[in-house]
């Protein structure tokens, strides 16, 4: 499964036509498109059926670049130069060229393995497919949760077609595509029996309305919000980024939610909250993006993290109380 043959079987269709339609396809799966859907589906559709898919999608990342690194196998197009790179030639300085493995079930050369290991740095490893555990992890949570004929056929869509769009730009093998659908399916399954099952996160947004009534929970709750992102999305997932968005969304919901009643509302009122979000998340981007940072080596971890918990916990603090002040949110507890 770590042979080229399909890949170039698959870049055999290529034409301008065919790399664009495949190049959006994968783009759906990057980390600004799915920010922006996510945060649709919890402000514009339900509040807390998309908190849960965004906790899906941070453990999901975090889990899949644990694996990443403890694999460290080298993408499609590192290993053979021959591969086009998202549809057009790709030139590496290794340049090497037709290296895969010799059979179906073999493995990649080590000498390969090892001289990519040997670079250090951040190499961005193959296996496994990030697209395809979050494809299958997401998309599968949508379509379990939302429950309609319409979202199922556009969630196996979106199953089949990503990580085929990522064979087909040369960075993945079979090998990478199948792990990561894997993983995501075992995640899938974990928030099935933890959440979705007979709806029990419903249970748990309930607790988080009384939360604050004992004052043991105001200590361990927000320390919980944030030390499961930072052993998940930093230690394990090694992304410093990931686990300060993970926390920022966690502490802002845990703090905020409480004041909203129901989150019903009219079509109008639902892409109004929607557009507001949006809009308060790419300023806060921008905003934190702008601001400069001392060149610290040892202190961009911290960075890394404080920007991320920035922009996901004012994005969705500030969202949460525009929408209450103009009563967005209906039956708002006063």
């Amino acid at each position: 499964m770590f042979q080229t043959e399909p890949i170039y079987f698959i870049q055999s269709i290529a034409n301008d036509a065919v790399t664009a339609i495949f190049n959006f396809i994968s783009s759906l799966g990057s980390m600004a498109i799915l920010s922006i859907l996510l945060l649709v589906l919890m402000f514009g559709i339900d509040f807390r059926k998309g908190f849960l898919l965004i906790q899906t999608a941070m453990l999901t990342i975090s889990v899949t670049g644990f694996f990443k690194e403890i694999f460290a196998l080298p993408r499609p197009f590192m290993i053979d130069s021959n591969l086009m790179l998202e549809g057009v030639k790709y030139s590496d300085p290794a340049d090497f060229k037709t290296t895969g493995a010799t059979s179906f079930f073999g493995a990649l050369p080590g000498d390969i393995i090892q001289y990519y290991r040997n670079l250090g740095g951040d190499i961005g490893w193959g296996l496994p497919s990030g697209h395809s555990s979050g494809a299958i992890a997401v998309w599968g949570s949508i379509a379990t949760l939302f429950r309609k004929t319409w979202v199922l056929v556009i969630s196996c869509l979106m199953i089949i077609l990503l990580p085929l769009s990522r064979v087909y730009q040369g960075k993945h093998f079979l090998a990478d595509i199948f792990a990561g659908l894997l993983l995501g399916g075992l995640i899938l399954l974990g928030m099935y029996f933890f959440s979705f099952r007979d709806d029990k996160y419903l249970r748990h947004f309930e607790y988080l309305k009384d939360v604050y009534k004992k004052k043991f929970n105001m200590i361990l709750l927000p320390a919980i919000a944030i030390l499961v992102p930072l052993i998940f999305g930093a230690f394990l997932g090694g992304s410093y980024t990931v686990a300060g968005l993970w926390a920022g969304l966690n502490l802002a919901v845990l703090l905020m939610y409480r004041f909203i009643k129901d989150d019903s509302a009219t079509l109008g009122k639902r892409i109004l909250r929607a557009l507001i979000t949006i809009a308060i998340f790419y300023v806060i981007r921008l905003i934190i993006g702008e601001i400069p940072t001392p060149k610290v080596s040892n202190f961009t971890f911290m960075i890394k993290f404080i920007s991320g918990f920035l922009i996901l916990f004012l994005t969705i603090s500030a969202s949460i109380w525009i929408n209450l002040k103009l009563k967005l949110f209906s039956g708002v507890s006063e």
